[in-house]
């Protein structure tokens, strides 16, 4: 059966490797972003460059959609409130009033915050705190709680809320960008465990929601744990160790809390009902530093 499928976000990282798996005879999508470039899209796939609080976009969700796939990270630079806070929200409101059946929120696990005192592995009912440690952060939680308010304002709706890990492979997400620093910062005396996601893992994850009946919220992450120190040394990085007070002058912004504590979501619960880890931590690296898809991303690809 053909499905009217939106992709809001859809010029991200994530977006982009949605959208080939998106893309088929029995799909119509439409992508919505301001910085997408049509010349990347099929030409079957309708491109909206607006923003999510536009008409246009009120007019899309009123119009008979049966999925909404909302990247809520990697959002238009400068735009981080009003795509990720304002935008989620109005979103929320036309899903609810619309009443689209299928809701799929990209977030992140970044939004449980880092602190000495989170567990090792994060259940999906911890509180989102990280807006306590950064003021950048307060809009992807924001997004994230509201998303959140659909369980029980719009029943009728299958809605999934994703929360990844970091996320490494082909990215141009915050820590991808920090791994690829020939000198990435870490703090002195500080070496928190990480446990980073492979791209295509996230989007086979959300291809799998849609001929699924699964709802609910669910963490994501990669299959190994370790020091960051050493994912750095495997990435044959040296890292910059630093003083805390120096560290907003050298990072990436929003990433020095997370250089401090552990912040691992644990996917037990997505884990039993669908194993999807695929890439090794050598296949994310490796995709995550080199400009031309590493061979085993190709395959896939």
């Amino acid at each position: 059966m053909s499905s009217e499928i939106v992709l809001s976000g859809g010029a991200s990282s994530i977006g982009r490797a949605l959208i080939p798996l998106l893309h088929n005879p029995g799909n119509s999508l439409t992508v919505v972003d301001p910085r997408m470039d049509p010349a990347l899209l099929p030409e079957d796939v309708t491109l909206l460059k607006k923003n999510l609080n536009s008409s246009s976009v009120r007019n899309l969700a009123r119009s008979g959609i049966d999925v909404w796939i909302h990247i809520g990270i990697q959002p238009p630079a400068g735009q981080e409130w009003q795509w990720l806070s304002e935008g989620t929200q109005v979103l929320v409101d036309l899903v609810s009033e619309a009443k689209i059946p299928v809701f799929i929120y990209v977030s992140t696990a970044m939004v449980y915050g880092a602190f000495p005192d989170n567990p090792q592995l994060i259940a999906e009912d911890w509180p989102l705190r990280a807006a306590r440690h950064s003021r950048i952060m307060a809009p992807y939680v924001e997004g994230d709680l509201a998303v959140s308010t659909l369980f029980w304002k719009a029943p009728q709706t299958r809605v999934v809320l994703l929360r990844p890990s970091f996320i490494l492979g082909p990215s141009d997400g915050l820590f991808a960008r920090y791994l690829r620093n020939p000198a990435p910062p870490m703090i002195m005396g500080m070496d928190p465990m990480v446990s980073p996601l492979h791209l295509y893992d996230l989007t086979q994850v959300v291809t799998w929601v849609l001929t699924s009946d699964v709802r609910g919220i669910f963490n994501l992450r990669g299959s190994d744990i370790l020091p960051l120190s050493r994912l750095l040394d495997m990435a044959g990085r040296s890292p910059l160790v630093l003083p805390l007070g120096k560290m907003a002058e050298t990072i990436v912004p929003g990433l020095s809390p997370y250089l401090k504590f552990v912040c691992i979501g644990d996917d037990s619960l997505l884990i039993t009902m669908r194993n999807y880890r695929s890439f090794s931590l050598t296949d994310m690296i490796t995709d995550a530093l080199t400009p031309q898809l590493s061979l085993v991303a190709q395959a896939y690809r």
